[in-house]
């Protein structure tokens, strides 16, 4: 999930979010605010657009690089640790990628935004949780998802996500009022193959029958 900080492209959380605008209104001039817009600079948007190309070639590794440099730059320009993290996350690097998700958690300049990072930061979790069979990463997982819905009440991939979480750990009940919770928000064909699964699993086998077909419908490429 990767947004260049000027072009607003996610890669793998599939928003868009463009930079936030601090102007004053009126004719008294509004006290400067540190946002994201305030951070960037020619230089930044050079780098940006530098690693939007290796991510549409296929290359995060070579997109991080780019990214870690617009993080050093501006150190508290939070989209770009965000976007650090999101490379790491496609290389399969999750030990990095928390920490970079961490720190991007931290800055003021990326508010707006904590319900996408704090559902990524869910994402990078659930899958040491898995590699490592590690309940805490697994806690910590369903906490991050908790304040990225709390933050975005309508984040249909945090509420996806976290169906899933709760089916694995065999919350059957939560996880069924989370894929409900989902489907009304219009989830992305994977998602919706998901929430299928977990219908199945219950027992709910037409509304199983209608997120697979959804999905189908959506990207018909999905087995």
């Amino acid at each position: 999930e990767s947004r260049g900080g000027v072009s607003g492209r996610w890669v793998l959380a599939l928003a868009c979010v463009v930079w936030g605008h601090a102007r004053g209104q009126g004719g008294a001039a509004a006290p400067p605010q540190e946002t994201l817009e305030s951070m960037v600079d020619a230089h930044m948007e050079a780098l940006d657009r530098r690693a939007a190309a290796f991510w549409q070639q296929g290359l995060p590794g070579e997109a991080v690089k780019l990214y870690e440099e617009m993080a050093s730059y501006r150190p508290r320009h939070a989209d770009s640790h965000f976007n650090v993290g999101i490379a790491y996350y496609a290389m399969g690097e999750h030990a990095a990628c928390m920490q970079a998700l961490d720190r991007a958690l931290r800055l003021p300049s990326g508010v707006p935004h904590h319900s996408m990072y704090h559902q990524q930061l869910a994402a990078c979790a659930c899958k040491l949780g898995e590699k490592q069979n590690d309940h805490i990463l697994w806690d910590r997982c369903i906490r991050h998802l908790a304040h990225a819905i709390y933050a975005d009440p309508r984040n249909v991939l945090a509420w996806a996500t976290a169906a899933t979480n709760y089916m694995a750990l065999g919350h059957e009940r939560l996880a069924i009022r989370a894929s409900d919770t989902a489907a009304r928000l219009s989830p992305g064909p994977d998602a919706l193959a998901a929430l299928g699964i977990n219908y199945a699993r219950v027992g709910r086998y037409s509304d199983a029958i209608r997120c697979f077909r959804a999905a189908l419908e959506a990207n018909p490429s999905l087995h």
